[in-house]
């Protein structure tokens, strides 16, 4: 399939479908096989230190988990196939300000039942990295 099938496809499912992703205004940006990039547009409600508006680390580590466990999905061939996250682990590098996040996931091991993925969250109006991480996913595969 190419980009713009997986974005037709996957585009509904993680912006509409998902409830937590329709309440966080999640926007699909870039879908293919082993790759996705997400925006996560920055609201007041998201600030973890109010004295100096930066977003709070949970919503980071969501936007990253979403992005690792969209990268794992794609690499899914059926509709009854699912995968669920095992592990996450996250960097910090910097903090988020009150600015859209771009998050992006890439697959960078695919087995049989464990898909490992890479992920990185800048700051979308600096261009800043502000942090990366490793998600694994368990795959199950009908």
């Amino acid at each position: 399939m190419n980009e713009s099938s997986w974005l037709a496809i996957f585009k509904p499912l993680f912006e509409q479908q998902i409830p937590l992703h329709r309440e966080l205004g999640l926007v699909l940006l870039e879908a293919r096989e082993g790759y996705v990039k997400f925006r996560l547009p920055f609201r007041p409600s998201f600030i973890g230190d109010f004295r100096v508006d930066r977003l709070h680390g949970g919503m980071m580590a969501l936007v990253m988990d979403v992005a690792g466990g969209a990268a794992a999905l794609s690499t899914l061939q059926r509709r009854e196939d699912s995968c669920a996250t095992v592990d996450l682990r996250i960097d910090y590098l910097r903090p988020a300000k009150n600015h859209d996040t771009i998050a992006e996931g890439e697959v960078i091991r695919n087995g049989k039942a464990i898909v490992v993925t890479e992920m990185r969250a800048f700051d979308e109006a600096e261009k800043a990295l502000l942090a990366r991480g490793t998600g694994v996913f368990h795959a199950k595969r009908t």
